[in-house]
């Protein structure tokens, strides 16, 4: 007995994170293989260096590494039965809205669901440092907000005292024609870069 190994110190921790959706996210341990539904944590696995840890992708991922995985379609409403049987043990969507429920039944399917809805700076933040903990590269997410923040700053300081404020319309659709509005993280990068968005209000 005395010879024996304490297993119990070698198994990883349990990871736990609050979603966008105020849902508790456990994983018994680092994720591996993970479906992305939101571009934007596509892009932020990506910047981790963990894109092989990407079993699927949706149509609007056309990142070149990419290309070889299968597609999901758009992402919001894919087949339940084909994620199954890709076997994810992280699955990364947006959150359900009124009339849809895929983050609720993916939950009951047993598959770990992270639902999210970046719309600020402050979101794409927050969905940086949970995929971190979750993938098991916290360090890495903290380089990446670091060199998101020096490079936020860098631009501040490049807008001259007393400058004008030029008025900005950013289109985000032409077909019919939308545009950012306040509260979105295009809003605070006009703002951020010394401008003002003209639909503000």
């Amino acid at each position: 007995a005395a010879c024996g190994t304490d297993r119990s110190s070698t198994q990883p921790a349990a990871i736990t994170v609050q979603d966008g959706a105020g849902r508790e996210v456990r994983l018994a341990a680092p994720a591996t293989r993970v479906v992305s539904l939101l571009p934007a944590a596509t892009d932020v696995i990506l910047a981790l260096g963990a894109g092989d840890r990407l079993v699927a992708r949706t149509d609007y991922d056309t990142h070149a590494s990419l290309a070889a995985l299968p597609s999901v379609g758009g992402g919001l409403t894919p087949s339940l039965e084909w994620l199954a049987a890709l076997q994810p043990d992280l699955v990364i969507a947006w959150r359900d809205a009124q009339s849809r429920t895929l983050v609720r039944r993916l939950d009951e399917l047993g598959i770990p669901t992270y639902a999210a809805g970046p719309e600020s700076i402050a979101d794409a933040k927050r969905l940086t440092r949970d995929l971190g903990r979750m993938l098991g590269l916290e360090p890495r997410a903290d380089s990446l907000l670091s060199a998101f923040d020096a490079s936020f700053e860098a631009v501040r300081r490049r807008i001259p005292a007393g400058a004008r404020i030029p008025g900005v319309l950013y289109l985000v659709g032409l077909d019919p024609p939308r545009a950012a509005g306040p509260g979105t993280f295009v809003d605070e990068l006009i703002a951020a870069a010394g401008g003002r968005n003209v639909f503000d209000d």
